[in-house]
């Protein structure tokens, strides 16, 4: 499914309304977040269910056998988990954004059931990076995909990607090509078969 032939004007404005926001992460990140769903053409955690929903309990027993509860920022089960910052300052940006990553990985490594196919961190409403684990793991915080929220508008194959991870990432599954590929060869070599056969042709 393509992305909407408005998200690009609207994510435009949103990032245009957001430019000088400064609030921190618990002011800004879930108004933030309900907008940019509006933007993308995409369902918004709202209302909240287990699947889809800001503020995902999670219980984490360290090595000494303590549990404590931590909240995943945003989460939607079978497509992602989002952790969020807002540094209000570009120079803080990197160092916020690593400790969001080494977060959330964290995080889903407690969540029951088979991880998210993608991770996210946030810079409210500066900088998105993702990361997807289609080879088995989500690699370390280089191997992430930055994307600049302020001129996401003018490239739509990162909107189309932030769409997919939305609404279906099973399209961005290389597994599955290689398997699709696969069956086309195997039944153009069957009917390739067929045809030697009947031309007598061993």
């Amino acid at each position: 499914m393509t992305f909407p032939s408005e998200a690009p004007a609207r994510l435009r404005d949103l990032s245009h309304s957001w430019a000088n926001s400064n609030a921190n992460e618990r002011a800004s990140f879930q108004p933030w977040m309900m907008r940019f769903c509006e933007a993308l053409g995409v369902a918004s955690p709202e209302p909240p269910t287990d699947a889809y929903r800001f503020e995902l309990p999670v219980s984490v027993v360290d090595r000494e056998g303590r549990e404590s509860t931590n909240f995943i920022d945003c989460w939607k089960a079978g497509h992602f988990a989002l952790e969020a910052k807002a540094s209000g300052d570009e120079t803080r940006n990197d160092a916020l954004l690593r400790k969001a990553f080494g977060q959330v990985r964290n995080y889903v490594a407690h969540v029951s059931g088979d991880p998210p196919p993608y991770l996210m961190v946030l810079d409210v409403p500066r900088t998105l990076i993702i990361w997807d684990r289609w080879s088995g793991a989500y690699g370390d915080f280089a191997a992430g995909r930055r994307i600049a929220l302020a001129t996401l508008h003018e490239r739509p194959e990162d909107i189309q990607l932030l769409h997919d991870v939305f609404v279906d990432p099973s399209v961005r599954d290389p597994r599955g090509k290689a398997q699709l590929v696969t069956r086309d060869i195997a039944a153009g070599l069957a009917e390739l078969a067929a045809e030697l056969e009947s031309r007598g042709m061993d």
